[in-house]
């Protein structure tokens, strides 16, 4: 989700690809990002999104990614866990959303 919300430069890839295996992630392709060199950005892209798509976690667009985050966001508000500074970034979440024509 991140990827599409606060997008990431080829060279921070590498760095957080091995940051999600630390925290436990794991794929084919995360393992493989973790070790690329930045030298060649359209290589550690393609290869980070295929690790994101191995993790489930992969949106096909900015508007996906921003209506999960929304729903994640609505859920936690709803339950009362949501902190000023959340209820803020759901803001600001649903004002990326696409608005409807009707």
């Amino acid at each position: 989700m991140d990827y599409w919300l606060k997008p990431l430069h080829p060279e921070q890839m590498p760095d957080v690809a091995t940051a999600l295996l630390v925290a436990g992630y794991d794929s084919p392709s995360l393992r493989e990002a973790a070790g690329l060199s930045a030298e060649d950005p359209i290589t550690v892209r393609q290869v980070f999104s295929a690790a994101l798509k191995e993790l489930g976690v992969w949106f096909e667009t900015r508007s996906d990614a921003a209506v999960h985050a929304a729903k994640g966001l609505a859920k936690d508000y709803v339950m009362g866990q949501l902190p000023i500074l959340g209820r803020l970034v759901l803001y600001g979440t649903c004002l990326t959303l696409p608005r409807s024509s009707t």
